[in-house]
């Protein structure tokens, strides 16, 4: 059993890093929570090096099995501890008491089964934080436990990702350890407003638990709170040690910068703090304020979340990784941003505690933590087999651990249904006979029968299951999560009973390889006999799954049942909007015998319900575009239960479609391909076709941007424009770029890789080779929004007069997912940006595109004596011959992230800025012509609906009709109709809403006139 299992932990924090304190402890509190029987024995481990911080670690004492000392001088470790303990002299001596050594912090320790734990690889992203000498030193240590280690546990997938990107021959397994906060019940007995009156701080104030390094950024909130100050009746309360070994003189420039900023009334420095007076300062304040430009993961975002708080986190990859209830992001080295958010939230707020949100969180967080201590203990036994370790004295492992299953052995988890059992013989001896390990998940009552049915599968009870809700005793998704979750396998499957799957010597192999770190699905072929094969595709939903067990715990609690409705749409759904890479099987390996499908009416409507209100909860809603929810809702409401399946399954493959991969076996069998659309994408070669569009060139630049290039080239390829002219000038990429363009080559017009003389040069080069009617480019590490190019040949089309526009202003993060949208559309001018009103926002160019006959009259160039704003400088060239047009649509998206040029470089950027503004307020006062003519309207409404936009204006607006908001669905109707005049049914409901509307207001004046 598991608490035969011995694991040490090592001291491995000091006063000069907090964090290390913490880190262990949480864990170590995590253990004590889970029963005794799947406990380990626990050993605090304290090295002769580490002697001196023995004091802040006693409070920890009571809490392990015993302690370990592990150094030479055992008569000075006997003053320190005061307490008895085990003294080992070396390593290799420490492997008779433990079984297992975690964490060796950025090492490796090869004379003990033990595990390296890298937290996070700040020194590749903000290198100015570091000295030479300490970068050198962190790459020597990753590069030992890269070269080294068996296993490698990370605290966060965004560092798994570096690791793997950083170190791809590396042979050391990679675990993810995700550690959470436990409330204290003594957190909850003190009334924080004691402590807030010990430190004799004021009413409305928001906390900063950081200790005073470098990249821990507090000044983002001093400038915010300048721009607050004179609106806002607020504080900042900061705790955390002073000291920055790296830049001693941080703390003293911070302290100057207050001063500058007359804020020292309003920032309350306190320093380090007991832990539970922080605890009680969080409780109090308004809100939890993490402006940090570096995480691992996050102590100050999990003790927060445990306590319900409102928080405001910088919009790092990380924090979202986190995504904690309750939170607001922002750009982190936006001081105006942050304002905005701190602007938007404070009316809702007031000083703690908020009792029943901290209700909420004490129960949620006592599930995350018991979750992460079965995954300490999950890479514990895993560590045990990987170093190939037998357990002292015949003690027994993990029971699944002993018999663990071959890791080229697949588990199929299933749940065989007690009747019909022909039907599933045939399918489950189909999967028996490929190989795959197969356990059904079955109530008590049901496995007696079946487990002579079925001899080679294996049978496990579940402890409760759906009769009260459908009236059968059906086995909840859930429960093969959490199997799946506490077993050893790296790749899990779920497959519906009766589905035959079909196959070759390869297919494991296949999906061991390609399900790493994604899902792999597919569709079934029902058939009328599976000795007849043709059959017709099921296309309303999905049947098998394999996928990667990382991505578990990313489901939030459902009441999905396998083998009723909308199961199969879940396990897609969750991964595909948060992010986790797709691939649906190309060639269906799935066959099914046709029958009737047999839930009542009752039972579809209660699991479409469920889907609803999961999709509106908050933690998945801010995933989902608002279009998306209401359309759902309209669906779900007037249970169009197909229409609900169809919209769902779309959804999944158009992210699916953003993989953009090409799986093949070896012998060359396609097992996968691109998900395809309605659309599919193919070169156009249809001259007639083209003809009917205007050419459109598209140049990207690029320079080893492999991290994000592909999804730059998908987003483009994808949007299917039948007249598209893609060219792309790589600079001569060391990285994988170059393979990444092969990949796509036979829809590009033309492609290089060599060197350059940077981005506009590139930029140059490609334009100098386009012959399109509109153009724009596109950096490779951004992207454009679906559909943007039919919205571009739409307006230039429509608008002759129109010769260049752009979108509204948007951004997505590393991993592509969106973080901000202006709310507004902002309109620019050329008079403007003589009056420097340029920026906040700055045009952007990810979503502007021109025409040609434009580009030449500006002079068919980008100025290259720009590094970085060579964009502003075109614009500023356009807005002499034309005026430029907002749109109300997001065209393209800028991307955010650690390497990106822009944002590293914003005050050269708008230096450069201000030369160009200068030079053309000179260039207009030369000028004969002085007329400024005020920015344009929008192109919005009409201009952008066509035709196959119908689904979606049908949906909306039979969604604003059944909220009686007849005003804002005839405004859409009649926008629609502008552009579609002859569809009958749009226009019958336009006119209802009308006569609404008009009885409404005759109802209006007979009031008035009674009145």
């Amino acid at each position: 059993m598991i608490n035969n299992l011995r694991v040490g932990i090592p001291i491995i924090g000091e006063q000069g890093w907090l964090g290390g304190i913490t880190y262990i402890e949480l864990l170590i509190k995590a253990l004590r929570l889970l029963p005794e029987q799947k406990r380990p024995k626990v050993s605090l481990i304290v090295p002769a090096t580490k002697l001196h911080a023995v004091d802040l670690h006693k409070h920890i004492f009571p809490l392990v099995d015993g302690l370990i000392f592990l150094g030479i001088n055992s008569a000075q470790a006997a003053i320190i501890l005061r307490q008895p303990f085990v003294h080992c002299r070396s390593f290799s001596e420490m492997a008779n008491h433990i079984d297992f050594y975690y964490p060796v912090n950025s090492d490796v320790v090869p004379e003990i089964c033990s595990g390296s734990w890298i937290p996070d690889f700040q020194h590749i992203y903000l290198p100015e934080f570091f000295s030479p000498e300490d970068i050198v030193r962190r790459d020597g240590w990753f590069q030992k436990i890269a070269a080294q280690a068996k296993i490698a546990v990370l605290s966060s997938k965004t560092a798994e990702n570096d690791f793997r990107r950083l170190y791809p021959q590396s042979p050391a397994v990679t675990r993810v350890l995700h550690f959470h906060a436990l409330p204290l019940a003594d957190w909850y007995s003190i009334d924080p407003a004691q402590i807030q009156k010990k430190y004799n701080l004021p009413d409305n104030f928001f906390i900063c638990s950081n200790q005073f390094w470098a990249h821990k950024n507090h000044s983002v909130i001093f400038e915010a709170m300048t721009q607050l100050r004179l609106s806002h009746d607020i504080h900042l309360v900061c705790t955390g040690t002073t000291g920055d070994y790296r830049f001693p003189r941080y703390f003293a420039e911070i302290k100057q910068k207050l001063t500058e900023l007359g804020l020292n009334d309003r920032v309350h420095i306190l320093g380090t703090i007991p832990r539970n007076d922080q605890i009680q300062l969080m409780r109090r304040s308004l809100a939890v304020i993490q402006p940090s430009l570096f995480e691992g993961w996050s102590t100050v975002v999990e003790d927060a979340r445990s306590l319900g708080k409102t928080m405001i986190l910088s919009d790092l990859a990380v924090h979202y990784e986190q995504a904690p209830a309750h939170a607001s992001y922002f750009a982190r080295k936006d001081s105006n941003d942050l304002a905005e958010k701190i602007s938007r939230l404070i009316w809702n707020l007031k000083p703690g505690p908020d009792f029943d949100r901290e209700q909420e969180a004490r129960s949620k967080a006592k599930e995350l933590v018991m979750n992460y201590a079965r995954q300490f203990c999950d890479i514990a036994v895993e560590a045990q087999r990987i170093c190939g370790i037998t357990l002292h004295d015949g003690r027994e492992l993990i029971g699944s651990a002993v018999n663990a299953v071959p890791e080229k052995i697949i588990t199929i988890a299933t749940s065989i249904a007690p009747t019909n059992i022909d039907r599933q013989k045939g399918a489950v001896q189909s999967w028996l006979d490929l190989g795959f390990n197969v356990v059904s998940f079955n109530c008590p009552e049901e496995i007696p029968k079946l487990s002579k049915q079925f001899p080679g599968v294996t049978f496990r009870k579940v402890d409760r299951d759906a009769r009260k809700e459908v009236g059968r005793p059906l086995v909840y998704f859930d429960s093969l999560l959490d199997y799946f979750l506490h077993s050893n396998d790296r790749i899990c499957s779920i497959v519906n009973s009766d589905i035959y799957l079909v196959g070759d010597d390869n297919l494991h192999d296949f999906i061991l390889s390609n399900a790493n770190e994604k899902i792999l699905f597919g569709t079934r072929i029902d058939v009328e006999s599976t000795k007849i094969m043709p059959g017709k595709e099921y296309q309303w939903g999905f049947d098998y799954f394999f996928f990667d067990r990382t991505i578990i715990s990313l489901y939030p609690p459902s009441t999905f049942c396998i083998g009723a409705p909308w199961w199969d749409l879940w396990i897609c759904f969750i991964p595909a909007i948060k992010n986790v890479p797709l691939l649906k099987f190309s060639h269906s390996i799935g066959y099914h015998k046709s029958h009737p499908r047999n839930w009542s009416p009752l039972v579809w409507t209660k699991f479409c319900c469920e889907f609803m209100a999961q999709i509106e909860n908050k933690e998945i809603a801010h995933y989902l575009p608002l279009d998306f929810i209401e359309t759902f809702q309209y669906l779900v409401a007037h249970r169009r239960f197909e229409a609900f399946s169809a919209y769902v399954v779309n959804f999944i493959i158009q992210q699916a479609n953003k993989i953009n991969s090409d799986a093949v076996n070896p012998h060359g069998k396609t097992y996968t391909e691109e998900p395809t659309l309605t659309i599919k994408r193919q070169p156009s070669n249809t001259s007639d076709l083209k003809s009917m569009y205007p050419k459109i060139s598209i140049v990207t630049p690029s320079f080893n941007q492999g991290q994000f290039i592909e999804e730059c080239i998908d987003s483009i390829l994808s949007q299917n424009y039948p007249n598209l002219e893609y060219i792309i000038m790589d600079g001569g990429s060391t990285d994988n770029s170059v393979e990444i363009i092969k990949k796509h080559e036979k829809y590009l017009t033309y492609w290089q890789s060599q060197p350059d003389q940077g981005q506009y040069d590139a930029i140059n080069q490609g334009f100098h080779r386009a012959t399109g009617d509109i153009m724009t480019w596109l950096n490779a590490d951004d992207i454009l929004h679906p559909h943007s190019l039919k919205i571009v040949d739409d307006i230039f089309s429509s608008h002759p007069a129109v010769e260049w526009i752009t979108g509204r202003p948007n951004g997505i993060n590393e991993q592509g997912k969106q973080t901000w949208m202006f709310k507004v559309v902002p309109l620019w001018s050329r008079e403007k940006y003589l009056n420097r009103q340029y920026k906040n926002p700055y045009i952007q160019q990810e979503g502007t595109f021109w025409k040609k006959t434009l580009w030449e009259r500006a002079g068919a160039y980008i100025d290259t004596g720009y590094k970085l704003a060579g964009d502003m400088e075109l614009w500023a060239r356009f807005f002499r011959f034309a005026q430029l047009y907002s749109v109300d649509a997001v065209l393209g998206a800028f991307r955010s992230h650690p390497g990106q040029k822009t944002a590293t470089f914003l005050d050269e950027y708008n230096a450069e800025a201000e030369i160009i503004i200068n030079r053309e307020i000179s260039y207009f006062m030369q000028s004969p012509d002085k007329l400024l003519l005020p920015a344009p309207a929008p192109i919005t409404g009409s201009e952008l609906l066509r035709s196959d936009d119908r689904p979606v204006v049908f949906a909306r607006g039979k969604a604003l009709m059944d909220t009686k908001n007849y005003a804002k669905a005839k405004e859409l109707y009649e926008k629609y109709l502008a552009a579609n005049p002859d569809d009958a049914e749009i226009w019958t409901l336009q006119q209802k809403c009308e006569t609404i509307l008009q009885k409404v207001s005759k109802l209006g004046q007979v009031i008035g006139r009674m009145k």
